[in-house]
């Protein structure tokens, strides 16, 4: 499957390094032994799940510049994040078709 996206290449890397670099920092060593981070490529969307068995509170999501500068970087392209809590820890989705 081709999936193409338009814009700055380097925004998009960013957006992906930022979300990449959250779940990591949400690993915590007696929480969680075998770490994953997933990451799921589909025509309308692009999602990165962690098993790092943390949550996502809606009212914190854009408290830190890295999640607020993703949002602003798709806003740009007209994509948007979505956050979803499982009870392995937290899927981030970017909504490829909105």
């Amino acid at each position: 499957m081709n999936v193409e996206l338009y814009g700055i290449k380097n925004e998009f890397m960013q957006v992906w390094l930022n979300i990449i670099n959250n779940a990591m920092h949400a690993f915590h060593p007696e929480r969680v032994e075998k770490r994953k981070i997933i990451i799921t490529i589909e025509q309308s969307k692009v999602t990165f799940c962690d098993n790092a068995k943390g949550k996502i509170i809606e009212n914190d999501l854009l408290k830190g510049v890295g999640l607020f500068m993703c949002q602003q970087i798709l806003e740009k392209y007209n994509k948007k994040l979505s956050f979803r809590n499982t009870k392995e820890g937290v899927c981030v989705t970017i909504l490829l078709n909105t």
